[in-house]
């Protein structure tokens, strides 16, 4: 049977998009992909430094996984010697947002590792809640925080885009004068305040929750050097979603 050249160019395109990536050995997303993905990861002793060093007697996360899990990298912090990538790991019954922090020291290493664990007592807690038909309006607003607190870094850039105009209508009253009248704007998002570090600082925060030191929210800068850098020991994440809105996470 003669397949027309149109519909052979239309197969070969969708196996190409649905094929996985293909990395150099040696580079930042094969590093990244070998420690989430590979079933097996030979000589990691060359690829780990720093703190990830105290590291190498365990399994990687591809290796606990024996390579059955679906990995999505994205690079998402790239600099000369320094580059961040975001590593979403799905299973059947759940999914997690890693961290990946790579150094460039004669060659490409995996430098830390950070995710964004909620101890399993708060989730609890909003199923507990929820699950009460009496609900007053701030104990909704706590629960629904806490489910979007723990959500994946797609479930809350998801909760950006749905909620963009009226986070920049809180946006206007916060930078014009704040009033009482944003504490309900913000609950209605499942935000518990927007504020800046400082006077003079340009960069605009708005919170979903703390807990344990742990926070995640957004962040709104039209200055990209005025936003708080990337590090394992505090931003481990920071991440644009649409122009000058950011995706941030704290440990």
């Amino acid at each position: 049977m003669n397949i027309p050249y149109f519909y052979l160019i239309l197969w070969f395109l969708s196996i190409a998009a649905t094929a996985q990536t293909i990395y150099q050995s040696g580079s930042p997303g094969w590093l990244v992909n070998q420690f989430f993905s590979a079933a097996n990861f030979p000589d990691k002793e060359k690829y780990f430094t720093d703190e990830m060093t105290q590291q190498l007697q365990y399994p990687t996360i591809g290796e606990e996984l024996r390579g059955q899990a679906k990995v999505k990298l994205s690079e998402i912090n790239k600099r000369n010697l320094e580059t961040v990538f975001s590593v979403n790991i799905s299973t059947e019954s759940d999914q997690k947002d890693f961290y990946c922090y790579l150094k460039n020291e004669d060659g490409w290493k995996i430098s830390a590792i950070r995710t964004f664990i909620i101890p399993i007592y708060y989730h609890q807690l909003a199923d507990s809640i929820l699950n009460d038909k009496n609900l007053t309006a701030s104990e909704k607003w706590i629960a629904h925080s806490i489910r979007l607190l723990t959500g994946t870094d797609e479930n809350l850039k998801e909760h950006l885009k749905l909620n963009f105009n009226e986070l920049k209508d809180i946006l206007a009253r916060f930078l014009n004068k704040p009033d009482e009248e944003i504490k309900p704007m913000l609950q209605k998002l499942y935000l518990s305040s927007v504020f800046k570090p400082d006077q003079l600082a340009e960069c605009v925060y708005f919170s979903i929750m703390e807990i344990n030191y742990l926070e995640a929210g957004y962040i709104y800068c039209t200055d990209k050097t005025k936003l708080p850098p990337m590090n394992p020991g505090d931003f481990i994440l920071v991440e644009e979603i649409v122009k000058d809105w950011y995706l941030y996470r704290r440990n």
